[in-house]
């Protein structure tokens, strides 16, 4: 039997133990520490993998410099968290590091540190990228030209292969230096089965314009999607995933210049059309002169419309007014449109004339002609819309066209309420590309009096009443009109008198607002013209254009030229910056140019030249905005006009 002084000192043994182990767990859970862990331990080398890095009770940063020699960190996260154990605080920060390995092979994750505390080391293996049915998501680009014309359309399509879900990705569009790129509408999904395996296919296209001719690289397009670390296991809300990275190969277009001898502006097409929107009033169909009679003063409209496939809306051209003796004939602004279609990019120019006839006598429209490049055969054909006759009767008497007789009551009863001027303008009919407005007015009422008199008895008398209260009616039309007239003229007057007034009685000019607009447009010519120096310097076809057209719309700032063409005209016949002009676009657009676009010696005195043209140029001219098939005035941001 155990004596108590026995049972005492086993007590206190036993109390004695209990603290050591306490004070042992308690300097456990205070001990720093930094640990480490991989999401796999084996990835391919267009995947990427996770490493997490836990601190406890360390108060400081992570260094991870050391996974630079083997790695891109792709991704960096991090978070802190505080736990109580046993009445004893501990804190920890967690670092979550995607990592990308530059190559295959057997790594050592090398130690990182977190205030001088080193992790442990681990071990990751990296194979090749998967082929056949072992990829589980994939993408491919490909052309369906790779030898396309300059300027002309390529379709790009890119298809993403998925056999299993992806829960979050992206896909960058194609680019490359001198390429115009345009989406083709919404992605195309459906199924398709590759290397004995059904896959999920996002279609994806685009098209492309080269912009100058030569070798040109497509850049290889990356998918980056995030899919399930198990794609075994059902998926949750927080499982776990893996960032998988594809890239397409590069792609290669050689662009074929300009076809020597060929003239004119440059639209390679698969496609080009003209039209008036309306047949041929006769019937006939294309080809064949419509005539059309109308009377000196009245105006008419004809409407233009061209439109093509596989080219942009900027690369149209302008359609000239033709110039006829005896007609005068404006063009309106052309309305430009671009559609997106199963085939690629359509382009549409609306271009309307006005046709005004000053003398009478019988006249023709010149046929309207619109070259282009057939791209897809390689030959030069021509769009063309027939001629129009027009005949010009004289003017009537009073300046409106006559009407034949006409004895019905109706006709009188509604003089009252004859057309407008406005009304009797040009009127659009669906048949007809040119209708002469109806005649209507004063003219209505015609027929000598021997004529009513030579009506059945009672209706002569109707007539005669019905003439009269037509009068009446044209008496308090006049009576309006000269009120009118003294109202406008008053007004006219009491702007003449205001115009007159002392300096000191009229509103002062913000003449601070005026030195700030000058002082502005004093520095944005500085700028214009040293952009353009360097860019003679920096050996850019392309940058020296833009910069010439941006000195340009200091110039013209209402309606600036957006062409090397537009710009040569304004600058008027005979100057010699002109020939330096047509040089540069040679350079941009032909064979040869494009081969020595590094050297732009030839241009040094082009800056100085622009300048002295641009000085010479009147104070008109600003208003001034030509309509020439050589050049265009619209273009797309950022991309050179058509030359």
């Amino acid at each position: 039997m155990m004596s108590p002084g026995n049972r005492l000192a086993r007590v206190a043994w036993q109390a004695c133990a209990l603290f050591l182990l306490s004070l042992g767990a308690l300097a456990q859970v205070q001990q720093p520490s930094v640990r480490a862990q991989l999401g796999a331990a084996s990835i391919s080398i267009e995947e990427s993998v996770r490493l997490a890095i836990v601190a406890t009770n360390i108060d400081g940063e992570l260094d991870a410099s050391a996974l630079d020699a083997d790695f891109d960190v792709i991704g960096r996260s991090s978070s802190r968290s505080v736990e109580d154990i046993d009445g004893v605080r501990q804190t920890s920060v967690t670092w979550v590091l995607e990592l990308k390995p530059r190559a295959a092979g057997i790594f050592t994750i090398p130690a990182v540190t977190v205030e001088g505390i080193p992790s442990d080391l681990l071990t990751l293996t990296v194979t090749d990228a998967p082929t056949g049915n072992a990829r589980d998501v994939f993408v491919e680009a490909e052309l369906d030209s790779e030898r396309p014309w300059v300027q002309s359309q390529v379709i790009l399509t890119q298809r993403v292969f998925s056999g299993i879900d992806i829960v979050e990705g992206s896909l960058g569009p194609p680019s490359g230096e001198d390429l115009e790129v345009r989406q083709l509408g919404e992605d195309r999904q459906y199924v398709a089965e590759r290397d004995g395996r059904e896959y999920r296919v996002t279609e994806r296209r685009y098209a492309l314009f080269p912009q100058r001719s030569g070798v040109l690289s497509v850049e290889p397009i990356v998918l980056s999607v995030l899919v399930p670390a198990e794609p075994s296991r059902v998926r949750g809300f927080f499982s776990p995933t893996r960032r998988i990275e594809r890239r397409t190969a590069a792609l290669t277009l050689d662009v074929q210049a300009r076809p020597d001898g060929s003239s004119g502006w440059w639209l390679p097409a698969s496609r080009v059309e003209l039209s008036e929107r309306q047949a041929s009033a006769d019937g006939s169909g294309a080809g064949a002169a419509v005539s059309t009679e109308v009377r000196v003063g009245e105006p008419l409209t004809r409407s233009v419309v061209l439109s093509a496939s596989g080219v942009l809306e900027n690369q149209l051209p302008v359609i000239d007014a033709p110039e006829v003796e005896g007609l005068s004939i404006y063009a309106d602004e052309p309305v430009r449109l671009s559609q997106v279609t199963a085939d690629g990019i359509d382009a549409s120019q609306s271009l309307s004339f006005a046709i005004i006839p000053e003398r009478a006598g019988e006249f023709e429209l010149p046929p309207v002609r619109v070259g282009w490049f057939d791209a897809a055969s390689g030959e030069e054909r021509t769009a063309e819309l027939p001629s129009r006759r027009l005949t010009v009767l004289p003017a009537a008497a009073g300046g409106a066209a006559s009407a034949p007789a006409d004895t019905n009551a109706e006709t009188f009863a509604g003089l009252g309420n004859s057309p407008t001027p406005d009304q009797s303008a040009l009127r659009r009919d669906g048949d007809n590309a040119l209708v002469p407005p109806e005649t209507a007015g004063d003219e209505a009422v015609t027929g000598s009096a021997a004529d009513v008199a030579a009506l059945p008895a009672g209706t002569a008398e109707t007539v005669r009443e019905q003439a009269e209260a037509a009068a009446g009616s044209l008496t308090l039309w006049r009576l309006l009109a000269l009120l009118a007239f003294l109202g406008w003229a008053g007004t006219a007057l009491a702007w003449l008198l205001a115009r007159r007034r002392p300096p000191f009685l009229r509103k002062p000019v913000d003449d601070a607002v005026r030195d700030s607009t000058r002082r502005q447009r004093a520095a944005d010519l500085r700028l214009a013209r040293q952009t353009l120096s360097s860019a003679v310097r920096d050996g850019s076809a392309a940058t020296l254009a833009r910069a010439v057209l941006a000195r340009a719309a200091l110039q013209w700032p209402q309606a600036s030229p957006k062409s090397l063409g537009s710009l040569s005209r304004r600058l008027g016949p005979g100057t010699e910056v002109q020939a330096r002009l047509a040089r540069l676009d040679a350079v941009l657009y032909g064979a040869a140019g494009a081969q020595n676009q590094g050297d732009l010696s030839a241009f040094d005195e082009l800056p100085e030249l622009l300048e002295q043209a641009l000085a010479n140029v009147g104070a008109d001219a600003a208003q001034h905005r030509p309509l020439g098939s050589g050049g265009t005035d619209v273009a797309a941001p950022g991309q050179l006009p058509n030359l």
